[in-house]
């Protein structure tokens, strides 16, 4: 990838995590657990301010994460949603960052995914130590080198602050 890295165009990158989920509970697998009414509604109205509009969103194929892409593409007016298992729960990492966007090189994306590894990942872009992004948090990102650090924020929205809660 060091050749990719020399003739790497910054990119912007949209981090969202997925809303308020559905408790744990017996019989209901990980996978499965669904948005609340509140989620699917808090989900709405932050993905309503976000402000750009990305060409793909991709999605932790979870079903809460993909119930969040679907809301948050009809809001910004129809993107496409595709399930990229790099952004499962227990996957994604600055590696599987840097493949997403060689593989839809040019594009802008929304990543919709899990806490804590889409924190993670936020804060080594941005050279943090840690990032904290709530449920339905959304991050843009400018990433302008394709390594650890090499990224600039745009924008950091939250629930609380846009007055969704």
């Amino acid at each position: 990838m060091g050749e990719a890295r020399e003739v790497f165009k910054p990119v912007t990158i949209v981090f969202m995590r997925h809303g308020k989920a559905e408790e744990a509970r017996a019989g209901v697998s990980d996978w499965e657990r669904r948005l609340t009414a509140d989620g699917r509604r808090v989900v709405e109205c932050v993905a309503k301010h976000v402000g750009l509009k990305p060409d793909v969103i991709l999605t932790s194929p979870l079903v809460r994460a993909v119930e969040t892409a679907e809301i948050t593409s009809k809001a910004l007016g129809g993107v496409p949603v595709i399930k990229e298992w790099a952004l499962e729960p227990e996957s994604f990492s600055f590696n599987e960052l840097e493949s997403l966007i060689m593989k839809y090189v040019g594009k802008t994306l929304m990543l919709v995914g899990h806490s804590p590894s889409m924190e993670s990942v936020v804060a080594t872009v941005l050279g943090c130590e840690s990032f904290k992004i709530p449920p339905a948090g959304v991050v843009g990102v400018e990433i302008v080198k394709l390594e650890p650090k090499g990224g600039l924020l745009k924008f950091y929205l939250t629930p609380e602050v846009l007055k969704c809660v």
